[in-house]
Parts: structure tokens; C-alpha cells; sequence
């Protein structure tokens, strides 16, 4: 079943006279979210940080101990090569 033409267009131009107020009206609201959810996100890591202080310092600890690996690396690809003799030597002197 066809319905008229004249039926067919007015929910068409009820979505046009509707649509851009309400577009401009969620662009506006975004921009306010935005800053409201901003303000919202900083005030739940600073009470997750401050009440979960051991999370915090062991991440700290997790990345000194990277850096320092990725250090260590570093350094033994620049230093000469050592023989497996005598790097067992080394370690049976040491204990």
C-alpha cells in the first residue's frame, strides 16, 4: 500500500526544521560535557592515587627497573666480548 505524496514529505520537513537546532544544541552540550567529564576524570585519578599509593609506586618502580635493564643492554652491546670460560671464572670467584 502507497501512501500520498503530501504525507510522504512532511515527516521530511518536520526533520529538517528539527534537526539543525537540536545538532547545534549537542555541539554546545558536547563542548560543556567535555569540560564537565575533564573535571570528573581528574578528580577520580587523584582519589585512585591518593588512596591506592602502592599502585602508583609500583608502577614507579616497574619503569626505574626498565630504564635501568634497558641501560645495562646498552652498555653490554658496547663493551668487547667475553669468553664463557672466562665469564664463569668471574662468577666462581664471586661466590
Amino acid at each position: 500500500m502507497q501512501s500520498s505524496p503530501a504525507l510522504q514529505s512532511q515527516p521530511t520537513e518536520v526533520a529538517k526544521l528539527t534537526y539543525r537546532p537540536c545538532f547545534r544544541n549537542l555541539t554546545l552540550m558536547t563542548a560543556v560535557e567535555e569540560r564537565r567529564l575533564k573535571g570528573l576524570l581528574k578528580t577520580a585519578v587523584t582519589e585512585v592515587l591518593e588512596e591506592q599509593r602502592g599502585l602508583l609506586r609500583d608502577a614507579v618502580r616497574e619503569i626505574i627497573e626498565d630504564v635501568a635493564l634497558v641501560r645495562a643492554i646498552q652498555f653490554g652491546e658496547k663493551s668487547p666480548l667475553s669468553s664463557r670460560k672466562k665469564t664463569f671464572r668471574q662468577f666462581n670467584r664471586a661466590a
